[in-house]
């Protein structure tokens, strides 16, 4: 991931099917990264990057 910015749901989704993981497998590790504080929700499928 980037250092800083916005990330959209999509543009990670798009990356992720690229890579072969699952939408579902997907929602898992941004919870994770949200959990950790790795990133923040700032609207509704926008993140920023810490």
């Amino acid at each position: 991931m980037k250092s800083q910015g916005e990330l959209k749901r999509r543009d990670v989704w798009n990356k992720a099917k690229t890579m072969d993981i699952k939408e579902r497998t997907l929602a898992d590790i941004l919870r994770r990264f949200l959990d950790s504080h790795l990133i923040k929700k700032v609207n509704h499928g926008v993140y920023m990057v810490r």
